[in-house]
Parts: structure tokens; sequence; C-alpha cells
């Protein structure tokens, strides 16, 4: 997506109703000008209730070879302007991770392969 092109469909976006934003972005990828995935975002449900689903995928190829490859999936859940579940794994070239979070009271608590931390 060109620049041009990202303004205009987030000022179109600002225009609109919220009850209006569940759409869906895609945003190709490039490494040297070459192709090699997309980033998706899915944005549904309500303002005080969003689903955000996000989902990358990216190849790299060497002489017709696949040399590198990431994958990512996410689901949040806002509740307003504040995260309430998180769940994503990413595949980054064979090395696997996942990361959850749950709101708790007044902090988030995230679980990830660094252990687990509580944030405001």
């Amino acid at each position: 997506m060109t620049g041009r092109r990202a303004c205009a469909v987030l000022a179109a976006c600002m225009l609109l109703p919220p009850w209006a934003l569940a759409s869906e972005l895609v945003f190709s990828v490039s490494l040297d000008e070459q192709r090699i995935g997309e980033h998706r975002f899915r944005i549904t449900g309500p303002e005080d209730a969003r689903t955000v689903e996000s989902e990358a995928n990216f190849s790299v190829k060497l002489l017709g070879l696949t040399v590198y490859r990431y994958r990512h999936q996410a689901i949040e859940q806002w509740r307003g302007h504040c995260l309430s579940t998180l769940s994503a794994s990413t595949d980054d070239g064979g090395k696997t991770s996942r990361v959850q979070a749950q709101a708790r009271g007044d902090a988030l608590e995230v679980v990830s392969p660094h252990g687990t931390a509580s944030l405001p």
C-alpha cells in the first residue's frame, strides 16, 4: 500500500461512524523491492468491545528456495482503549513463541517465554 493510499484509507475510516469500523486492512510486505508476504488486520465489534485479529506471513526465497519464514497470529480483545486479553503465537524462522495477556484489576498480566509480568 502506498503512503497516499494508506492516508486515504485512514482518512476514510475517520469519517465513518464507530459502528461501521469493522474492517480488514492488508499490507504488502517487501524486502529489497520484492514482495515476501503480507500482514493482515481484521477489526470487528463495537468501539467499547473491539476485537483485533492480526496475521503475518512472510517467506524469503533465494534461488527459488525458501531460506526464511515468519508466521505470526494474534487475537486482541479491547474494552474501550484498554487491552483486556491477548493471545499471540509466532514462528520466526523455526523459533516459536507464545504470549498470553489478561487484564486483572488495574494490571495486565503477561505470560511470555521470558516469564510472567504484571504491567500497569
